[in-house]
């Protein structure tokens, strides 16, 4: 099956600039600089090294402290200070932004993730007020979720949605290169991080339910997360272990296999918007069983996505089972989901925000 190519378009350049993307989350940032350097921007890239990237793209430049580095944090700011000239805008993700509090007079955006104006902001410590300064003082900010606009407007500033770039040249159907089954009749994959604002407790208490009632699965999930311990004790409190298996860790160019291998793929259960994994799991036509809000959704998309609204544990339990049961219609919601996805997170429609934006700060 050919697949959709990610980020290329033939649009122009509205007008001749330099932008430096700092800092990163969730590879945010790494794939909207690749998009903008497809097409004519140019774009550099400043953040910690990651696996997922090829360190000698053009563009691409690391910072030489990592991140559990003692005293990491002010080497961070000295690299990123020293690394300003020659861009007329710094395009500033989460927390990274703080140099920008030292460099005095200089346009930049401040892209925002979520943690970061929800919790950290809000705090009554240094991290809190330099955030605060930055969102009053960035001549744009964008924001990685619709629910975001909102805590945003709390702070008397306005935003931008600007949807997360999908890499579609890597996420797409196809016949995976590896096999989960193992003799069991059904796949899901959980691979989020075990964390209080994800829910990974629902998701394994439903998983359960469903296991109790006679269904042949097994849960894939990844190790890692603060709360990954408590996660693994209610597996052996509920004594489903053998329906579980753990991974280490997955190698982003596998990522694609997992999803397509899977029946049914979990993301969280907390927040209002989609997350990452979502949005992977749909460019590769499978269905997500996620919590999400479609009054806040509606702010950022021009229609909602084709899943479940799933707001309590029995109807979690319900809705998998159902789609379990029936794979012509998982199928189908699958591939609703592929084509939401493809359309709300085109390439296009992300580039013409950034230029739009760009040009908006550059006057």
């Amino acid at each position: 099956m050919a697949h959709n190519v990610g980020f290329h378009m033939s649009s122009q350049v509205s007008k001749n600039y330099k932008v430096l993307h700092l800092g990163d989350q969730a590879f945010v940032g790494y794939n909207l600089v690749k998009l903008l350097q497809k097409n004519g921007i140019k774009a550099d890239y400043l953040a910690y090294k990651n696996s997922q990237m090829h360190y000698n793209e053009d563009g691409c430049f690391f910072f030489k402290a990592n991140s559990s580095e003692r005293f990491n944090k002010i080497k961070i700011i000295r690299e990123s200070l020293s690394h300003f000239e020659g861009y007329d805008i710094i395009h500033a993700h989460s927390v990274f932004s703080v140099p920008l509090l030292l460099s005095k007079n200089r346009p930049y955006a401040l892209h925002l993730h979520g943690s970061d104006i929800r919790v950290y902001a809000r705090k009554n410590d240094l991290l809190g007020f330099g955030l605060r300064k930055l969102v009053n003082k960035a001549k744009k900010i964008f924001v990685s979720t619709p629910d975001l606009l909102m805590d945003v407007s709390s702070f008397g500033k306005n935003a931008t949605f600007l949807p997360n770039p999908v890499d579609f040249e890597r996420f797409y159907p196809k016949k995976p290169e590896i096999d989960l089954q193992e003799g069991f009749d059904f796949i899901i994959f959980h691979p989020t991080r075990h964390s209080l604002n994800k829910g990974n407790q629902i998701f394994i208490k439903s998983f359960s339910e469903i296991i109790s009632q006679g269904y042949n699965a097994k849960l894939v999930m990844v190790e890692w997360g603060d709360l990954l311990h408590e996660s693994k004790n209610l597996v052996h409190k509920l004594n489903i272990s053998k329906n579980v298996e753990w991974i280490k860790s997955i190698p982003p160019y596998e990522m694609a296999d997992y999803y397509n291998a899977s029946d049914l793929v979990f993301d969280q259960f907390h927040l209002k918007g989609l997350g990452l994994v979502s949005f992977e799991a749909m460019a590769c036509g499978k269905l997500t069983i996620t919590k999400y809000s479609p009054e806040y959704l509606k702010q950022g998309y021009s229609i909602n996505p084709p899943l479940s609204i799933i707001d309590e544990e029995v109807k979690l339990t319900q809705e998998v089972i159902s789609f379990l049961d029936d794979a012509r219609h998982r199928k189908k919601m699958g591939s609703a989901c592929l084509n939401w996805v493809k359309e709300e997170h085109s390439s296009s429609k992300i580039l013409s925000i950034l230029k739009q934006s760009y040009d908006e700060i550059q006057g």
